[in-house]
């Protein structure tokens, strides 16, 4: 029962001053995660995609930004394996965190494949692979981008590792080893957190291995990038000219502790024991590593404990101490004194040092989620800077004479750049993924006083009305939100009176009903971020409320009054637009004019031989029209039908699948 009723838990909650914070904090969470997957990044299998953008409107200029493109990957898979772990501790669907996951793995492994190519070569799957493959066309091919769903800031131009070179420089495609330090702090957590088997659809998330298991494929990419190390002799070299990366190519001093993280993220065993290496002597221990460690990182070990004395101290002055504070927390590998025993784990001690200094306190919240213990900075430092999270996103144009959001949420990225908050970083609106880890990371050490459920993609399974007292009549009217979807298969009985809005989609699954007598509405109304830091529309919200943002879009609505008979239907969709770009994204489909007079042609470039199918659907998810559509112009005719809002359902026989929004007036 706790799953169905969790959502509910959130509605009775009488909520606190410190709960309230906690409920609008956690609302903040999945309105970023919302903004983050329509205004930042494209999800899905295509040149480009389920890649965040770091800035939009990079320097008050129509520019959408990549840069360090697989830190930024990392990143967001750490907030995706945080997000599984909280929805499963508060038994809530994980299936759109794990479709996200797959697509994010699946990505890695496409930076990997292609690699090569980039620099003239054969492909190879070998643990080399470059930032990023977003193209110089991405706005285009994708142009919800442009213009954005939370953003107001349009765009036009992309800048990426990939292209155009930032420094005109082909070679700042090439991987460096800070990304890969990255990429283990989202794999350690994925191995951490997601269930062994775990897989999105059993679709292969590496199609040369054609393994469908997320968790494993973590493990195996560790695998793959720490032997292509151990083959260049722990530099990181181009494969298809042989010269050194044009960045961040020394792992040498590091290689101990690349290593012993490795280790950690296949065998997740505690590192607080051990057994020492006996040969050579007075070495660092080596707990069941041998397959990720060879000769000389095993020889390394010593100057890597050195470290530990020097990092809290660079940490002042230098990104660069984040880098060995950070693989010492995912391997948990630094220690007393090898000349004297006993070992003591001195992980904690100096990582929180360091971390202090540079101002990286997600980093000891890592070691913790890892690895368990304590953590000297106060809880009530954690909770400041997540209640300090602007609601309607982080941005800084300090630079070009504007404002930055707050102080804590002003770089680009306070995960490894605090010190450019307040205008060192480039100015524009950033993508918040820092926000989200930071708060997932601290709900899993100290666990909120609401439930975990998502406010982005609600799923309804429960009879309206329900509960004790009942909720969902006309005494007691319902309304459920999602920023992104809903997807309901429940039955809404004949003395309910109840409100789904969703700000993308609702799904209307084959064991909906709508019983005659209810009052039911379901409407798209996008979400925005009010003064209070809660989030809603005038469409919501009485209009003479100050805090209330106006939103001029087309508002959806559907009502189910006495005199309709009871409503059953097979599967449909009330959308903004498909979520999902198809891996063939070669294939364009144009509806012109829209808005129209009922009168319109729907328009394609494709060359196959596949005929479209073509569905049309009214407001209420009754098929109004089923047509094929043989030629590369179909004329349509709707003038004989209500105004309104109306959806297309277009796919082939080729896999190709999308729907729009018509609208009649």
């Amino acid at each position: 029962m706790k799953l169905k009723f969790s959502y509910l838990l959130l509605i009775l909650l009488p909520f606190a001053s410190h709960s309230q914070t906690d409920f609008l904090n956690h609302k903040k969470y999945w309105f970023y995660h919302y903004r983050l997957l329509n205004d930042f990044m494209v999800k899905g299998d295509c040149k480009g995609c389920s890649i965040p953008m770091n800035e939009r409107f990079e320097n008050n200029s129509p520019v959408g930004r990549w840069g360090d493109g697989t830190i930024v990957l990392a990143e967001y898979m750490s907030l995706l394996a945080t997000e599984y772990e909280l929805l499963k501790r508060n038994n809530q669907p994980t299936d759109t965190t794990i479709q996200e996951l797959f697509y994010a793995l699946k990505t890695f492994n496409r930076l990997d494949y292609n690699a090569e190519s980039a620099f003239g070569g054969t492909n190879s799957q070998n643990g080399f692979f470059i930032r990023d493959d977003v193209p110089s066309t991405f706005i285009t091919d994708h142009p919800r981008l442009a213009n954005g769903t939370t953003s107001n800031k349009h765009l036009d131009t992309i800048y990426s590792d990939y292209a155009p070179p930032w420094y005109g420089n082909t070679r700042d495609k090439e991987m460096s080893h800070d990304q890969v330090w990255s990429l283990f702090m989202g794999f350690s957590l994925v191995s951490k957190f997601v269930d062994p088997g775990t897989n999105y659809q059993n679709f292969e998330v590496n199609e040369i291995t054609h393994n469908t298991d997320l968790r494993q494929e973590a493990i195996d990419i560790t695998a793959r990038i720490i032997n292509y190390l151990k083959s260049k002799n722990w530099e990181i070299k181009n494969p298809v000219t042989n010269n050194i990366v044009f960045r961040g190519h020394q792992v040498k001093e590091l290689s101990y502790g690349a290593a012993e993280a490795a280790c950690y993220i296949e065998n997740q065993f505690s590192m607080n024991t051990f057994s020492p290496f006996t040969s050579p002597p007075n070495i660092l221990p080596i707990r069941g590593c041998d397959g990720y460690h060879d000769t000389y990182s095993k020889s390394e070990a010593t100057v890597w404990n050195l470290l530990r004395l020097g990092v809290p101290i660079y940490a002042t002055f230098s990104y660069d101490a984040y880098k060995p504070a950070l693989l010492a927390t995912i391997g948990h590998s630094w220690w007393s004194d090898v000349n004297i025993p006993p070992y003591v784990n001195q992980t904690r001690t100096y990582v929180e040092s360091a971390c202090i200094a540079g101002d990286w306190q997600h980093v000891p919240l890592l070691r913790q989620v890892l690895h368990g213990g304590g953590n000297s900075i106060l809880e009530s430092f954690y909770e400041n800077i997540i209640n300090s999270a602007p609601c309607e996103g982080p941005s800084c144009f300090w630079n070009s004479g504007g404002a930055c959001s707050t102080f804590e949420w002003s770089s680009s990225n306070r995960l490894r750049n605090p010190d450019e908050r307040n205008g060192g970083s480039a100015d524009g609106e950033y993508n918040g993924i820092d926000y989200m880890l930071y708060y997932n990371l601290y709900n899993i050490i100290n666990p909120s006083t609401i439930p975990y459920v998502n406010f982005m993609d609600s799923r309804i399974t429960f009879p309206i009305p329900i509960g004790n007292p009942l909720m969902g009549t006309t005494a007691n009217p319902l309304t459920i939100e999602a920023f992104n979807t809903i997807e309901a298969t429940n039955t809404v009985n004949s003395n309910a009176d109840a409100t789904y809005r969703a700000g993308k989609s609702i799904h209307f699954g084959p064991d909906f009903h709508v019983v005659a007598g209810a009052n039911f509405h379901a409407y798209i109304d996008p979400f925005e971020c009010a003064t209070d830091g809660e989030y809603r529309s005038v469409s919501t919200t009485n209009t003479t409320n100050n805090n209330a943002v106006a939103y001029a879009g087309n508002t959806t609505f559907a009502n189910y009054p006495s005199t309709v008979p009871q409503y059953i239907r097979e599967e449909n969709v009330l959308t903004a637009e498909n979520t999902i770009v198809n891996k063939n994204n070669s294939i364009e489909i144009k509806i012109i004019p829209n808005p129209s007079n009922g009168i319109f042609s729907i328009e394609s470039n494709s060359n196959e031989n596949s005929a479209f199918q073509i569905k049309l659907y009214d407001i209420l998810g009754n098929l109004v029209s089923n047509l094929s559509m043989t030629e590369n112009l179909l004329n349509i005719n709707l003038t004989n039908q209500s105004k309104g809002v109306y959806y297309v359902e277009i796919k082939n026989d080729n896999g190709y699948y999308k729907t729009e929004k018509i609208i009649v007036q």
